[in-house]
């Protein structure tokens, strides 16, 4: 059975191999971090512990896209890949889990197909920068089953066990904080830790709450290690996402709002379990809320949960499930907004299982006591969860393929919710990287137009039209984005980077230097900043700022090059070699880092480490043309004139615009025109 649900959740999710990254988080997650997109470094692996990128600590998830560029570089298919393994193993591991627990071999099934083939979860599984969700998910689920292990049978080694695993959970996503209380839940059913049978006596006789409170105590106390994990956890998270602005604050969405939202958010992540139409990447916060839905959601939610209540003898676990699903989603409700998004799929990754226990071990015990219709009713139950899971694996797949690319995804995103400005920004950012400046304009206004409190779509529009050289039209938009944004540093980063690509150091300066003064311990702001100083032939303070950006992360290539360029630049060519050649001893296989020693190594007059260098470079990136030029100088300076003609040769043929190439061949030929042995002259 295991078996199964792996290979058919597989083959389920293989169409993501075809899609391709999105532009909305995949960015800052993967293809434009140039710690993951490196690979797996020791310089990465501290960057990953210490880093508060992206609003969240989580450092397994950044080693696990790290190992992803090692083993495939930046090919999103394999990225796609190995989140949709995960989730096949995750599908499998529950239910093992649930079967270790209860010994229910179909009912497990059920649960784990509608966990591994629900279209709730494309979300966590087709977009890869959830790698958190679904590595969270592995580390959470095998806690469990560790945890039931100990219950069985308590050992002080099982007991550490499934601590480390809870902290790799944490390490993968903070939402694992509300693992311990799920633990609590587990022990009241199906490890009826809270009421022990007597031997020889039958079932337990019913005890009274107080009773149950009583017996909690123990069972709490052996979580406090569980506890003290999750609440370090929940600090640094909330330190992590303040410092990145990325807390929505009261005066924005008051508290009352964040309350009625939270009720009426209970009910639609219910309602898309139980029905999964019109599912959608973003849902976008309403000017007003319905408060009639908020009503039904409040009746609701009291309602099932005084019934279960009620029937907690006969059927534990539906207060078991009901549980699980309530308090799991209290970290993502919105009390403590995150974002623009009034709630997300992704978020029902873990609580869902919740609710999916309580389904189906509601109804086979409901009909287990119905002696007259049981077998009558078995088969109609089989006939009925049959049409379920196909129904989820026509949806899972339909839903897959909204996922091929950023427009697609957003395409259907608008088409399910209506007018969206994240959705408008996000094919903004699409259109921007396709190079189409003018539909990135019309889709930055648009959202700007429907969501003027989206900061990021404020920036947006600014940083389009300063790349267009609108320098006043702009300043408008960035002013509203730094009021919006809390003047944080990330915001006056990218502000400062904007305008760095524009051409505009000088202006860029005072956003740099902002964002080191609030931050000073982020290596990319000193590296931003101290390119700028470069730009501006400020050296010194260039090389203040680069130098101050390796000490706090020695693997950064981008300051390390920064650095050599400005030594190189000050005259200190001695100085500038060693740091080219400490790039290249860590990215030996970086063809950049190669050419950048080959061009200290020209500068310099070393003719044969230029060589080298070149060589190298040629070898990891045969279709450079710059390569074959500076190789082709080289060999000029030493005097092989054959040789520098064929590597000048190369370099037009690859790249027919390079004039400097042209020009020296032409100047070669006159001297030496015995270099071409048989060769054709280059064509003017």
């Amino acid at each position: 059975m295991a078996a199964f649900l792996f290979v058919s959740t597989l083959l389920l999710y293989l169409p993501t191999f075809k899609n391709d990254f999105i532009q909305f988080d995949d960015q800052g997650y993967i293809t434009e971090n140039p710690e993951v997109s490196r690979g797996l470094t020791q310089g990465g692996i501290r960057w990953a512990f210490g880093t508060f990128y992206q609003a969240n600590w989580h450092p397994l998830t950044w080693i696990s896209h790290m190992l992803d560029c090692s083993l495939f570089g930046l090919e999103p298919g394999w990225h796609h890949l190995m989140n949709a393994f995960l989730h096949s193993l995750n599908t499998a591991l529950l239910f093992m889990a649930l079967r270790l627990m209860t010994g229910q071999n179909w009912r497990c099934f059920m649960v784990a197909a509608l966990f591994g083939w629900h279209p709730q979860h494309v979300e966590s599984v087709a977009w890869a920068s959830e790698r958190k969700d679904v590595l969270c998910g592995f580390f959470f689920i095998l806690t469990l089953a560790t945890y039931t292990c100990y219950a069985r049978m308590p050992r002080a080694r099982t007991y550490v066990a499934a601590i480390l695993l809870f902290g790799c959970a944490l390490m993968s996503k903070p939402m694992a904080v509300t693992l311990p209380f799920v633990l609590l839940l587990l022990d009241f059913w199906p490890l009826q830790r809270w009421i022990k049978p007597i031997p020889g006596t039958g079932p337990a006789p019913k005890p009274e709450w107080i009773i149950l409170c009583k017996a909690a105590i123990p069972l709490v106390l052996e979580k406090i290690p569980f506890f003290i994990l999750a609440g370090c956890d929940a600090v640094v998270t909330f330190l992590a996402q303040k410092q990145a602005g990325a807390m929505m604050s009261v005066a924005a969405l008051p508290l009352s709002y964040r309350v009625g939202n939270a009720l009426w958010s209970y009910l639609r992540y219910a309602s898309d379990a139980l029905v999964p139409a019109g599912l959608s990447l973003l849902y976008p916060y309403r000017e007003h809320l319905p408060l009639f839905l908020v009503g039904v959601s409040v009746v609701f939610l009291a309602t099932w949960t005084f019934l279960f209540l009620v029937w907690w003898r006969r059927f534990p676990s539906l207060i078991m499930g009901w549980l699980w699903f309530l308090g799991m989603l209290v970290p993502t409700i919105g009390l403590v907004q995150v974002g623009a998004q009034s709630m997300a799929d992704r978020y029902m990754y873990l609580p869902v299982i919740g609710l999916f226990v309580a389904m189906v071990w509601g109804v086979a015990d409901g009909l287990a006591q119905k002696e007259a219709i049981r077998r009558t009713a078995q088969v109609g139950v089989r006939v009925v969860s049959a049409l379920v899971l196909a129904s989820c694996l026509v949806l899972t797949y339909r839903q897959i393929q909204y996922w091929r690319n950023t427009f697609t995804l957003f395409g259907h995103t608008l088409e399910v919710t209506g007018e969206n400005g994240v959705a408008y920004y996000c094919l903004g950012l699409g259109c921007q990287k396709q190079g189409n400046q003018a539909d990135a304009l019309v889709m930055y206004k648009k959202a700007v137009e429907i969501s003027p409190g989206f900061y990021p779509a404020q920036f947006g529009l600014g940083s389009i039209l300063i790349l267009q050289g609108h320098n006043a039209d702009a300043q408008p938009y960035w002013a509203a984005a730094e009021a919006l944004g809390g003047h944080n540093p990330v915001l006056e980063y990218n502000m400062g980077m904007i305008l760095m690509k524009s051409g505009q150091a000088a202006a860029a300066l005072p956003h740099l230097q902002d964002a080191a003064a609030q931050d000073g311990n982020n290596p990319d702001y000193h590296s931003g900043l101290g390119f700028a100083f470069q730009t501006l032939a400020q050296y010194p303070l260039a090389e203040k700022e680069l130098s101050r950006a390796l000490a706090l992360d020695p693997s950064n290539s981008y300051a390390r090059y920064c650095l050599a360029s400005t030594l190189m630049a000050a005259g200190q060519t001695n100085q500038a070699l060693q740091e080219y050649q400490i790039s290249v001893r860590l990215q030996p296989e970086v063809a950049e880092a190669h050419y950048n020693l080959g061009m200290a190594f020209l500068d310099s007059g070393d003719w044969n480490g230029a060589q080298k260098e070149f060589a190298r470079e040629l070898q990891l990136a045969p279709g450079d043309a710059r390569g074959h030029y500076r190789l082709a100088q080289v060999f000029s300076k030493k005097g092989q004139w054959t040789l520098a003609a064929r590597e000048f040769q190369t370099s037009l043929r690859l790249m027919p615009s390079l004039k400097p190439a042209r020009s020296e061949l032409n100047s070669l030929l006159q001297a030496h025109p015995e270099a071409l042995q048989g060769h054709s002259p280059p064509e003017n």
